[in-house]
């Protein structure tokens, strides 16, 4: 897997040719699962991106090559670039997970999405803490007619934070396990309160969480029913200048196909499908207001 670039002069209505910007270096899952976030004090674009993503989870996806976050290895990485001129030029690879990780949170899966700035100037990106452990991230729970893929001690939603431009980055806290839903893929939308709401996959539904204090802890961590049934995949959420929330994800069944937007006017209390976007076979998507 490449990370590869388009760039659009006209809001979207044409781009340009495909720039690669980071090239793997050929071992098994080097370049996966990333996030942007942009600095809108400096214009910074920053991308982030985690390597051994999949290699943490059992069953059929192939093993890394050897000394690359295995048993005997098992530290992930976490590294990123940076664009001062919209993205015409990136910076060189720089590895930050020794800000992130350590025996206790190996390995860090971004986003997928967009990070957000606070109004302090902080930017925060989230995604999920994990280690390789007895079952990885895998472990399935019994949650009635909701049994999704759940969270044992060693996964979770969390997120990490920047008080310098995306310079330097710390661990912030993350969503506590429930007995019922496990917490995977995620995006956080900033609040017309200044509080923060995760949306994070979690089988065939979608878990909401809110933080009040900038991403140190997390509260009523609860199923949205009403953008239910989704596939079990990522699902994109953003806020408009209006403070209207927008949702897409592939809704209506466990098959990724039919890629729907959803509204919420309420701030996530409540949602409605608004409209079929693509209804062919479609995954993972990123909103951008």
């Amino acid at each position: 897997k490449h990370i590869a670039l388009r760039r659009s002069e006209n809001y979207g209505v044409s781009w340009s040719v495909v720039q690669m910007i980071v090239k793997s270096d050929g071992t098994n899952d080097n370049l996966n699962l990333g996030s942007v976030v942009v600095d809108k004090r400096s214009g910074a674009v920053i991308l982030q991106w985690g390597g051994c993503v999949h290699c943490s989870c059992t069953g059929s996806v192939p093993k890394p090559a050897p000394g690359k976050c295995d048993a005997k290895n098992p530290m992930g990485n976490v590294k990123q670039i940076r664009s001062t001129d919209a993205g015409q030029t990136w910076s060189a690879v720089v590895d930050i997970s020794s800000q992130l990780l350590d025996q206790e949170h190996p390995i860090f899966k971004l986003g997928e999405g967009s990070g957000l700035q606070l109004a302090t100037g902080e930017m925060i990106v989230c995604g999920r803490f994990s280690n390789l452990g007895a079952d990885g991230c895998n472990v399935r729970l019994s949650g009635g007619s909701m049994a999704v893929a759940g969270v044992s001690s060693n996964c979770g939603s969390a997120c990490i934070a920047s008080t310098d431009g995306g310079m330097h980055w710390a661990r912030r806290g993350g969503v506590p396990a429930t007995a019922e839903f496990g917490d995977n893929e995620c995006e956080p939308t900033l609040l017309k309160n200044g509080s923060i709401l995760l949306n994070m996959r979690a089988g065939d539904v979608r878990l909401l969480a809110l933080s009040n204090d900038k991403a140190k802890t997390f509260v009523d961590v609860h199923p949205a029913l009403d953008l239910s049934p989704v596939a079990n995949c990522q699902g994109s959420m953003q806020a408009v200048s209006d403070g209207t929330l927008l949702f897409t994800a592939p809704a209506g069944s466990a098959k990724r196909r039919n890629l729907s937007l959803a509204v919420s006017t309420d701030e996530g209390s409540s949602w409605r499908y608004e409209q079929v976007v693509y209804s062919n076979a479609s995954a993972y998507s990123s909103l951008a207001p």
